[in-house]
């Protein structure tokens, strides 16, 4: 049926500018070109009398899960006053905005509250209220606040001028890159600095007069979210250096150890800062320096007649400014050529590590006793002078040989041995003994030496062989090494020989044989002549 006007037409109709030009209240009008039936109010003119479906095309705006809240821009189409937005998320619950705002047929503001990220993400759906609805999906995401993985309060204890890089900061956000920076009215120390990218806390800190705690609060912010959190340095004083050397004498360079001398003096520093040494006041010894990096003072030095000491103050900085330079004072001994005579046997000590020289000489034989006959004198010690090297600490054992005794037992070969004269022995090196003169079986042989271990040898001699030839004198005990090969009479010579019947002479000096003693029968009984023991000195 066709619903008439009053005067018994249908419904008007045509284009919009066709409209009844004085419309009445409730007046219809079919409307080809915006393709609608139109309504004549008091309130809003023509309207569309069968609403058109809401489109929604796109969001702005962000929820905060700091906040709990969200402002959201909907643009769209057919908007209309009293339209409703609302979030569905993916546990299909729909959430309506609690307020919802007309602001034109293509864009509404909605505030939203509630919504958790674990339903993240939200379909934004607008329902008109013709119950009609447009609907965008997965639109709306929780943005989550930044999660701080430094534990808030102490970040360490530095010292002062300590260059400090903390990865203080970190946080997970999968929306946002998270930025840093410090709070309102809260401040780094003076020369550090936080990195606002990165969250990183680097510089130098200031001087400081005692123990100092810095407290400051940095923000990580998603630029939604801002996440406070306190945190405090806490800075100490930088100690100065402390010697771990001594004062006083720290070395005695002995003639021998003057080349490439070396000795280091030793301090510390708590902080690990880099140590420098000087030179204050006083005197090296000459030709030594001083390794400013190391603290060794090395060098060869000169040579001196006695015994001479060099004093001096060394300072110790560990460059940072307000500590002072720590001094110390130091000694450096420099000796002459020390000459020293060992006896017995022992260990010698070297006092430095250097090559010494080693003079050295074997126990003298001693006379062999006849039967009626001539008797043969003992051997001469061998002679050795050579170079040894010895090390600082470590000690070497030694003997000095000892003197061989004259024998009293008529004609008995075993005189060789039972006369013999003493090694002189230091480390490797041996300076023989002379052999023990026999009754008739030929002179004592003089010492032969070995030198294994030596750096160089100098002179290397044999003792010279105890007298075995009948006559007066011919019974004479041989002279040690020196003396038999250079005629130098230093350490003294053989015994003489004696006349038939007369007891042997016993030798003196050094390593020299001592005379046969011709008879031991008719009751005058006279044995051979005792040697002489060796000798060891040592110079360093």
């Amino acid at each position: 049926m066709a619903i008439k006007k009053s005067s018994g037409s249908g419904i008007p109709s045509g284009l919009t500018a066709g409209r009844p030009a004085n419309p009445g209240f409730g007046q219809l009008y079919a409307n080809g070109e915006a393709a609608r039936l139109e309504l004549y109010t008091q309130a809003s003119g023509w309207q569309n009398i069968i609403q058109e479906v809401p489109g929604v095309a796109s969001i702005t705006g962000n929820y905060s899960e700091a906040t709990n809240s969200g402002t959201i821009t909907i643009t769209g189409t057919n908007f209309v006053s009293g339209a409703i937005a609302s979030a569905i998320g993916t546990n299909g619950v729909e959430v309506q905005a609690q307020s919802t705002t007309y602001n034109s047929l293509v864009q509404l503001t909605a505030v939203f509250a509630n919504l958790s990220n674990a339903n993240e993400p939200y379909d934004i759906k607008v329902t008109n209220p013709s119950n009609l609805f447009g609907m965008i999906p997965d639109a709306l995401y929780v943005n989550a606040s930044p999660v701080w993985v430094t534990p808030s309060g102490s970040l360490g204890t530095f010292t002062e001028q300590v260059s400090i890089t903390l990865s203080a900061l970190s946080s997970a956000d999968s929306d946002s890159t998270v930025t840093y920076a410090l709070a309102s009215g809260s401040s780094l120390p003076s020369g550090v600095t936080l990195n606002s990218t990165t969250g990183v806390i680097s510089g130098t800190l200031p001087n400081i007069s005692s123990q100092t705690t810095y407290t400051f609060t940095i923000n990580a912010t998603d630029g939604v979210n801002i996440i406070p959190r306190s945190f405090s340095i806490l800075s100490n004083l930088n100690q100065p250096p402390v010697w771990s050397t001594a004062s006083g004498t720290i070395a005695t360079i002995y003639e021998t150890a003057r080349t490439n001398y070396s000795v280091s003096v030793l301090a510390s520093d708590a902080e690990s800062n880099t140590l420098t040494y000087s030179l204050v006041s006083g005197t090296l010894p000459p030709s030594m320096t001083l390794n400013a990096s190391t603290g060794a003072i090395s060098g060869t030095t000169s040579s001196v007649g006695t015994d001479t000491t060099y004093s001096f103050v060394l300072g110790v900085s560990d460059g940072i400014p307000g500590n002072e330079v720590v001094t110390r004072s130091f000694n450096i001994i420099v000796k002459p050529l020390v000459t020293e005579t060992l006896s017995g046997s022992g260990a010698f000590t070297a006092l430095s590590t250097a090559t010494v020289t080693l003079e050295m000489l074997g126990g003298g034989g001693g006379g062999g006793t006849g039967n009626g006959a001539w008797a043969s004198g003992g051997g001469g010690g061998g002679y050795l002078v050579a170079r040894y090297n010895t090390v600082a600490g470590q000690s070497y054992s030694y003997s000095v040989g000892a003197a061989g005794p004259g024998q009293t037992v008529c004609d008995n070969s075993s005189h060789i041995t039972l006369g013999k004269g003493g090694n002189s022995t230091f480390g490797t090196l041996i300076a023989a003994g002379g052999n023990g003169g026999t009754g008739s079986l030929g002179g004592g042989e003089g010492g032969t030496n070995t030198t294994t271990g030596a750096v160089s040898v100098t002179k290397n001699y044999s003792g010279q062989n105890g007298g075995n030839s009948a006559g007066e004198g011919n019974n004479f005990g041989g002279s040690n090494g020196l003396r038999n090969n250079e005629g130098v009479s230093t350490y003294g010579s053989g015994a003489a020989g004696v006349p038939n019947g007369t007891a042997g002479t016993h030798a003196s000096g050094n390593g020299n044989g001592g005379a046969g003693g011709p008879s031991c029968q008719g009751g005058a009984h006279r044995g051979g002549g005792n040697g002489t023991a060796g000798i060891i000195k040592i110079s360093y």
